[in-house]
């Protein structure tokens, strides 16, 4: 037996999604499966009855209270309804699943934006941005929008170069926390951090040298200063996005 979300349904499991901070190929992850089903899970698709119960258990939501039995006869038409009646249904579908990834776009970038300083990002943050891309990796999606509207491809365009920029500073940013923690899992011997000459014992290499302890300082440094101005970026970027889901509306 199959499943699919009833098409009034589709934003309550997609704001599951973006609450949970994961992307869809992260969710895949998750559940050990491709991304072809679970994108075929939010594009209102029919999918093995065991795998969207399985999603909507990791979504926390109740697969009976969203689910469409594709069998009835008014799936079609439901599905059609959702869209506006005034677009080519394609357009109007793909506008739809863009506006919705956009979302999860600025929610990810507030998540962002709250945390600390001091803060290690985790690794979800090396490619979260672009992972979320389903939509806009299609390119008769992008052709489809072009043809609607070629202001708003440009600002699309625009805002995906700019998450690009972030996701890279937050690559940055794991690299200097990769360096960081090897440091600082390391012991310091009694006495504070050890200073050697050009050549110190094998057995130094257990505890924290005074170059580790400066190079860690520096690191620190360094790795607050560019979250504290990835901060100062991210606040236009999320108006940008909220711009770009008005004019998707």
């Amino acid at each position: 037996m199959s499943l699919q979300i009833s098409p009034e349904r589709i934003k309550v499991a997609k704001n599951a999604l973006i609450s949970t901070s994961l992307t869809q190929q992260q969710l895949a992850d998750v559940l050990g499966v491709t991304r072809q089903p679970i994108s075929k899970f939010f594009y209102l698709k029919p999918i093995k009855s065991d795998l969207f119960v399985r999603i909507c258990q990791k979504l926390n939501l109740d697969w009976k209270a969203i689910a469409l039995d594709i069998d009835e006869p008014t799936t079609q038409a439901s599905a059609e309804n959702v869209f506006d009646s005034t677009d080519d249904k394609e357009t109007a579908s793909i506008r739809y699943f863009l506006n919705l990834e956009i979302q999860q776009d600025c929610y990810l970038l507030q998540t962002l934006l709250d945390l600390g300083n001091e803060v290690y990002l985790s690794e979800t943050w090396q490619s979260c941005f672009s992972q979320n891309r389903g939509v806009w990796q299609d390119m008769r999606s992008r052709l489809s929008v072009a043809q609607s509207n070629k202001t708003l491809i440009q600002h699309i365009q625009y805002f995906y170069q700019q998450l690009d920029d972030v996701e890279e500073v937050c690559k940055k940013l794991l690299t200097f926390k990769s360096k960081a923690l090897s440091i600082e899992s390391k012991p310091k011997r009694q006495g504070g951090v050890l200073v050697f000459g050009a050549e110190p014992p094998a057995w130094a290499d257990k505890y924290v040298t005074l170059s580790e302890h400066l190079e860690l300082v520096a690191i620190k440094k360094i790795y607050i200063m560019k979250i504290q101005k990835l901060r100062e970026t991210i606040p236009k970027l999320i108006d940008t996005g909220n711009q770009i889901i008005n004019e998707l509306n």
